[in-house]
């Protein structure tokens, strides 16, 4: 090990977040400089778009139906839909 350098062990951060035409938070912003998100849209019939706080269809990256997507952000993340509502599983590793 090298010296004045530890690490440590991932913590894990597990929501079920339900996404519809106003734009919700699906994350807040970091807690650590070093972080994985995993976003799952897993039921509800509806594709969400996932952003910055003023995302919209518009301007939103495509997460359709049963798509997942992996993020290294240290930023917050935000979902909307055009209509309906989808359930978005998130899943944070960070150290």
């Amino acid at each position: 090990m090298m010296a004045g350098f530890e690490l440590e062990a991932p913590q894990i951060a597990i929501a079920h977040v339900t996404c519809d035409d106003t734009p919700i938070v699906l994350l807040v912003a970091a807690r650590s400089q070093r972080r994985e998100v995993i976003l799952r849209n897993i039921t509800g019939g509806a594709d969400c778009y996932i952003g910055t706080s003023a995302v919209a269809t518009t301007t939103g990256m495509l997460l359709a139906q049963g798509e997942t997507v992996t993020l290294a952000t240290t930023a917050g993340v935000y979902g909307v839909t055009a209509s309906g509502t989808a359930t978005i599983h998130v899943l944070e590793l960070f150290q």
